[in-house]
């Protein structure tokens, strides 16, 4: 997608709203329920500098048995402040343009990001925790909703050019590289079998 596509609108919620989650949150709940109560849609050129709202973005973690799926983010990412990190979430912004209702919004949306980056097959979605970090520039404009994505088949592959070395992952082994990994993901590794569950 180009950056700031013309006119594009994103799902924020006001910072201060948020401020109950500092890490990786698995009691999710109060900040779903927030997130229906308060959500609204401002041009994300707007949203992107805006340290007073966060961007909501769903955050695919995917499995298949005990193997999780990895990639690396090239030059071409929208986001350019993660490109050429390590990543084990697909996800992206909310639009104006997906369901009416915020929760469906965040389903529709996760639904779409799987659907744009990668050709998999039969899999089963949840919700599963929330992403508050303002330890960097990114994180400072974001909210991440986890989902757990449940694969059926291991049948998966990357889609979107801006994404490569896509990897599994052996749950059983340690986790090479950590250090390379982008701050969501690694919150999500520390804490990767609370998140599993497939």
């Amino acid at each position: 997608m180009d950056e700031f596509k013309q006119k594009e609108r994103v799902m924020v919620v006001k910072a201060k709203s948020l401020r109950g989650v500092n890490g990786i949150e698995f009691k999710y709940h109060p900040f779903i329920d927030i997130i229906k109560k308060e959500s609204v849609f401002i041009d994300r050129e707007t949203a992107e500098s805006d340290y007073s709202n966060k961007q909501v973005i769903p955050y695919g973690i995917i499995f298949f048995r005990n193997m999780l799926f990895a990639y690396q983010r090239t030059v071409e990412v929208t986001e350019k402040r993660l490109a050429k990190l390590l990543s084990i979430g697909i996800g992206g912004h909310i639009n104006s343009s997906d369901a009416k209702d915020p929760i469906a919004c965040i389903e529709e949306a996760m639904q779409r990001e799987l659907n744009e980056e990668l050709y998999l097959a039969e899999y089963n979605k949840k919700i599963v925790a929330v992403i508050n970090d303002d330890s960097d520039d990114v994180g400072k404009v974001h909210f991440g909703i986890v989902f757990r994505i449940c694969l059926l088949t291991p049948s998966v592959k990357l889609k979107d050019s801006s994404l490569s070395n896509f990897a599994a992952i052996d749950l059983s082994k340690p986790i090479l590289n950590f250090d390379e990994y982008e701050n969501w993901s690694k919150l999500c590794l520390v804490n990767i079998h609370r998140i599993k569950g497939c």
